[in-house]
């Protein structure tokens, strides 16, 4: 696609791309991309006669964004190139050249928007006709001097009438409306006796060919339904909650509740909560957006899997009524989940496997809260050089209790009321049984009141006040032996309460060439608990402040893609703290680690820092830090496909790693971050990876490459900070897992 003339380069390139999309598709090339090669696939017999159906299409797109006087000529010859034909070398294969030239671009030069006339004037026209001119100019989507565009024009007639469906205007619609536009200037075409005013004439349209431009006029359709223009007035409003229920034989109950009328007949939700769910009023102006925002409110309750909202204007009247019917859904959902992964290096291998089964009450006490129930059980196998999975790591038990309330309580008045929808109430409990087979035993329990936050803009907010959490630890010989060996292990490793507050906040802003998440979180302890003193509180009370926050960006090409994902997060434990071995980090559960397939996968899981460290206990599964930096990078393309399943690859690097903050007995330095050695502290890893999508799962296995390594076992001291000083089996790690890294 060659495009000639005098337009810019981006735009040209623009119009490249949209011109290839209204080619016949007969003409259209199907390549199938492989890492190395491409092949044309089932190629089709050239015809001439597309051709011209191809040339009249990218006209017709062409004269909508504003080019009237558009050429376009085709050239046909052989290619100078052989060819890969369904994985076969061929030159029988035509190469077809596509030159346009889309001509001078039409400018609008005088916008008018006419809603009423000397024939049709009325109540509501004029009310229409004011409506607009307080909503046009800088707020229109047309300015005089814009460039012609149909779909922009289209646009604006979508603007308006929305803007009229939400002034009262109920059966408003855009086919109403009707786009005039006049290319011609009736000055130039008016004779002249005078010469100098010829020349003049004649200058003004040589101008005008090079500069073309439009007079375009809004306006109303004849002879309209007078009603369709109506403005109208919200009346009765009647909502059946248990539609499309077998009712056979049973008496409906009916139940006003707040001028609604509410027709009940097995009291499957209780009627006074569906009144603050729907936004229209009896008496109110009708208005579009709290139509679509009352179904956007219970749609997003999950308590009904289907719901109308039938408008019966009456008939020679400004009032209409709305009949709201409400499918519910089942009550009770159910799931159950295997997962799994594995992650190994040439010491050992672990493999990881888990099975989560969980229950959904969706009219938990008949007023559409949502309930769920989960239980997990997980377990980690390892084994000692590759050999078989035999050894029992450790295990998981947890149960988790949730209640979603959709509406905000208490209801602060301080919050407005447009807001609070937005707003849904979580209490949540959790409670879990971790062991570790050689070194732990941990009992945990958690309780939260919180609240969830959806703004339109793709902003997430969560908020739990108070947060609370209790750890019982019970060491085994092993840790113990561990703690005489590395002292400072001691501070991670024990009992611990915490109260706190936490506020996490996402931001999704997803797009057609590249998509990006930022995920904030900051933690604060202690709360209310912190201002009272007693035995208990301090010998358990854990007083710190935690934040953290997390980058990711999926950038599109024609046919692949790049994952980019950037963390950093920090946490420091108070010096107030009374217990002294909690004051010098945070609890081990609360810290950062590094390493496993969705971290650095060079790696295990936990194997990475802190720091340049080099310690002792290297077979001890338990690398902490306080302090965490990471940088992904991934470049993912198309394979293939086998058995109708999709194939990628990806190419990635890895770098980061862990830091404790603070200085303690016992501690060596080389945990400690310090800016000045950050360079010698960052680890990198590089790999290939493949993925197999299964349409319901994604499984992944990528093999990464300590490309340096700030923190080797105690054996591999002399290869630290070495580029590329391990034998490269020796210093590679498979990882083995359910999913895409990171979150895209």
């Amino acid at each position: 696609m060659h495009i000639d003339g005098n337009v810019p380069k981006k735009v040209k390139q623009q119009l490249a791309s949209e011109l290839y999309t209204q080619v016949e598709d007969t003409l259209k090339p199907r390549f199938k991309s492989w890492p190395i090669v491409r092949v044309l696939k089932s190629p089709a017999v050239f015809d001439s006669s597309y051709l011209g159906t191809s040339k009249q299409f990218m006209s017709s797109m062409l004269n909508t964004l504003g080019y009237f006087k558009d050429s376009i000529n085709v050239s046909i010859g052989f290619r100078e190139k052989k060819i890969r034909i369904n994985k076969k070398i061929d030159s029988n294969a035509i190469k077809i050249n596509f030159y346009v030239n889309p001509g001078p671009l039409t400018h609008i030069d005088s916008l008018s928007y006419t809603l009423k006339d000397s024939i049709g004037s009325s109540t509501n026209r004029n009310n229409l006709q004011l409506l607009t001119n307080n909503n046009t100019g800088d707020k229109g989507l047309i300015k005089k001097g814009d460039a012609f565009n149909s779909n922009i024009i289209g646009a604006e007639i979508d603007r308006l009438a929305e803007l009229y469906r939400n002034n009262g205007h109920l059966r408003f619609g855009k086919d109403l409306f009707v786009a005039l536009w006049d290319t011609i200037d009736i000055s130039i075409l008016q004779p002249s006796m005078d010469p100098f005013e010829q020349l003049e004439q004649l200058e003004k349209r040589r101008l005008r060919q090079l500069n073309p431009s439009a007079n375009l006029e809004l306006m109303l359709k004849n002879n309209i339904d007078t009603n369709r223009l109506k403005k109208y007035y919200v009346g009765n409003i009647t909502v059946i909650p248990e539609f499309n229920i077998d009712t056979t034989g049973i008496i409906p109950k009916i139940v006003w509740v707040d001028s609604i009328k509410i027709i009940n007949y097995k009291n499957t939700f209780r009627p006074e909560i569906l009144p603050e769910n729907i936004y229209l009023r009896k008496g109110m102006l009708y208005r579009q957006r709290t139509y679509q925002r009352t179904l956007t409110r219970i749609g997003s309750l999950g308590s009904w899997r289907m719901a109308y909202i039938d408008p019966l204007p009456r008939a020679n009247q400004d009032t209409v009524d709305f009949l709201i019917k409400l499918t519910p859904a089942t009550k009770y959902g159910f799931n159950f989940s295997v997962e799994g992964s594995q992650n190994s290096s040439i010491v050992s291998n672990n493999l990881g496997v888990g099975i989560s089964t969980g229950v959904q009450n969706k009219n938990l006490f008949r007023s559409a809260i949502l309930a769920t129930t989960g239980f997990r059980y997980g377990r980690e196998f390892g084994a000692i050089g590759g050999g078989i999975w035999k050894n029992n790591r450790s295990e998981q038990i947890s149960f988790s209790q949730n209640i979603y309330i959709p509406r905000l309580l208490p209801v602060f008045g301080f919050v407005p009321k447009d807001l609070r929808e937005n707003f849904r109430t979580v209490l949540s409990f959790n409670t879990a049984h971790t062991r570790s087979f050689e070194y732990y035993g941990l009992n945990t329990v958690n309780a939260s009141w919180g609240y969830d936050f959806r703004y339109r803009n793709g902003l997430t907010l969560s908020l739990k006040l108070p947060n609370i959490e209790f750890s019982r630890l019970s060491p085994t010989d092993s840790l113990l032996k561990a703690f005489d060996k590395t002292p400072s292990l001691r501070y991670s490793f024990n009992d611990g309460f915490i109260t706190s507050s936490i506020l996490s906040a996402t931001i999704n802003r997803p797009g057609a060439r590249s998509s990006s998440i930022i995920k904030t979180n900051l933690e604060y302890s202690p709360l209310v608990a912190g201002l009272f003193k007693n035995k208990f509180l301090d010998s358990n009370l854990y007083r710190f402040v935690k934040i953290d926050g997390e980058y990711t960006r999926l950038i599109h090409f024609p046919r692949n893609k790049l994952a980019l994902r950037f963390f950093a997060g920090i946490g420091y434990a108070f010096n107030n703290t009374v217990n002294e071995n909690k004051r010098n980090n945070l609890p081990f559960f609360k810290q950062y680690f590094s390493g496993g397939p969705n971290s650095m996968r060079a790696w295990r899981l936990r194997s990475l820092g802190p720091g340049s460290s080099i310690n002792a206990n290297d077979k001890l599964p338990f690398r902490f830090g306080d302090f965490q930096l990471e940088m992904n990078a991934e470049y993912r393309f198309n394979i293939g496909s086998i058995i109708g399943f999709k194939i990628d690859g990806a190419a990635f690097t890895d770098i980061g790693n862990i830091w404790m903050l603070k200085a303690a007995p016992g501690r060596p330095e080389d945990e400690i971050f310090r800016f000045k050695k950050l360079g010698k502290d960052i680890a990198i890893g590089s790999g290939v990876g493949i993925r197999a999508d299964l349409s319901v799962i994604v499984i992944r296995f990528d093999y990464a490459y300590k490309v340096k390594d700030p923190s080797p076992f105690i054996q591999y001291a002399h290869l630290q900070n070495k580029w590329f000083g391990y034998k490269f089996f020796r210093g590679s790690t498979p990882q083995l897992s359910i999913g895409l890294p990171f979150i895209f």
